[in-house]
């Protein structure tokens, strides 16, 4: 049995400031710095522009950061930017919101459960049989597919019984990723040599020359420096004793952390071994010490490494899903299936169950969906920010009494800052002709679909709109039993 809104389901407070950065950071860092590293250099046409892309897509996401940091702890309510948006703008810009940051919290989940197959494939040969059908050109194999449910069901299973378990889940796996991370980088840069990042750049025909490659990696960028923004999504899990000045600290730290992992180890994996051969490899962070240096046992840990980052960032992901899907039941955005909460475990069953059936399509379609996958999810998270940047902007002069126990640095110009650098991506992201642009049609048309789909719910969903006051759906989407705002 579940508990709707109405019968006063709260989800539970468990969650402490340690919690909620190995949340945003595990959740930052996943499977792409070993899985598709090769896929990185080659887009920008060497470790440098790609390192580049890297640095200034986390330049530039510090301004969106400190509006995070600022509107976290003064809301401190599931969903997020869902609330933040709905107290600026109101109701069709607190849909808008969630809709596209569902997509791109969604496609994450289905995403970890494709790429845990390409990654333990490799440790473990004999999940490359039997293979059952083909998707675009990439066969699908059974042993692959029952792993990548296996797996899905245990995020599901952990994120069903309760946030604590999950929290404890993502501390321990961003510990693990973190120690292999540390090896990974000084083994390769104690061990190569700068001379095997030349030559700086090599893509003929590329749009732009060395700026294309850089622009083409930072449209995909965002995908994988996302995951700071599931702090804000389990604020309302916060124990009764947080500091929310320090919730803050923890998604600009988050930023910082995951950001610098990413130059770090794409500089080493560069430094390692000529980089024209390294993109040649099926896993080139973990390939690369076998190749270069005849260490098998530094590939493990890389590996090792990248299945824990996997994970944390597949769990991360889920629970952040989860509950803006609440929120937007709660708030009548969704059908209020989605505001279910369990009366025992005290979490979002009905979000959980929707977001469980969705992620495990992923082990059927296959590895070929990975890059797509991220090129549209990265649409979605710069549209989320986007949001949550015009947000603190106009609160800082519609709402200036608001309890802020955080203030972002610069005040409006810092929020203002945020929204030119979506912007950019976004014009990067849409505009055909740019080296980072979605690939017609299969990208455009998964982005056009979700948004006629999220017009026809919308549509839909008029009635349970209608159902409840102004006032009440006030109350649901921006109170919880604490005193918000106080």
């Amino acid at each position: 049995m579940v508990t709707s809104v109405q019968g006063h389901g709260k989800l539970a407070r468990q969650m402490r400031v340690f919690d909620y950065f190995t949340l945003g950071f595990g959740a930052m860092v996943g499977v792409g710095w070993v899985a598709l590293m090769g896929d990185w250099i080659s887009l920008g046409g060497g470790p440098v522009p790609t390192f580049l892309a890297f640095l200034l897509g986390t330049l530039i996401m510090i301004p969106i950061g400190f509006a995070y940091a600022e509107l976290t702890p003064a809301m401190p309510v599931a969903g997020g930017e869902l609330a933040y948006a709905y107290k600026a703008y109101g109701t069709f810009a607190s849909f808008l919101t969630g809709w596209f940051l569902s997509l791109a919290y969604i496609i994450v989940c289905p995403w970890e459960a494709i790429a845990i197959n390409k990654v333990l494939g490799y440790l473990i040969p004999g999940l490359n049989a039997i293979p059952l059908y083909s998707v675009m050109g990439y066969p699908i194999y059974l042993p692959q597919v029952v792993l990548g449910i296996a797996l899905s069901l245990v995020i599901i299973g952990i994120n069903y019984v309760g946030i604590k378990q999950a929290a404890k889940f993502q501390t321990w796996l961003t510990l693990v990723l973190l120690a292999a991370a540390v090896i990974v980088v000084v083994a390769g840069f104690f061990s190569g040599s700068p001379g095997n990042l030349t030559p700086i750049f090599e893509k003929p025909n590329v749009k732009y020359g060395m700026f294309g490659g850089i622009l083409a990696v930072l449209s995909m960028a965002p995908f994988f420096l996302a995951g700071f923004d599931t702090i804000p999504q389990g604020a309302e899990e916060a124990e009764s004793k947080i500091s929310y000045r320090d919730l803050g600290k923890a998604i600009v730290g988050a930023i910082l952390a995951g950001g610098g992992f990413y130059v770090l180890v794409i500089l080493a994996a560069g430094w390692t071994m000529p980089w024209q051969q390294l993109v040649k490899l099926n896993f080139p962070t973990a390939e690369m010490f076998k190749v270069a240096l005849g260490s098998p046992v530094l590939a493990v840990i890389a590996l090792a490494g990248a299945v824990a980052g996997l994970i944390s960032t597949f769990n991360g992901l889920f629970i952040a899903s989860t509950r803006l899907l609440y929120a937007m039941g709660r708030g009548r955005l969704l059908p209020e299936f989605f505001a279910t909460v369990h009366p025992k475990y005290q979490t979002p069953t009905g979000a959980v169950i929707f977001t469980g059936l969705l992620t495990l399509i992923g082990p059927f379609i296959g590895k070929k969906f990975l890059i797509p996958l991220a090129d549209v999810g990265s649409v979605g998270f710069v549209a989320g920010w986007l949001s949550v940047s015009l947000a603190a902007a106009r609160l800082r002069s519609s709402h200036p009494e608001m309890h802020r126990p955080y203030r972002m640095p610069g005040g409006k110009l810092t929020a203002y800052l945020g929204v030119v650098v979506c912007l950019f991506l976004l014009y990067v992201m849409l505009v055909p002709g740019n080296p980072g642009s979605l690939v017609w049609p299969t990208e455009y048309a998964v982005l056009i679909g979700w948004v006629i789909l999220g017009a026809i719910l919308y549509a839909v969903s008029t009635g349970a709109r209608k159902s409840v006051s102004e006032e009440e759906r006030t109350r649901y989407i921006l109170s919880t039993d604490r005193n918000i705002g106080a």
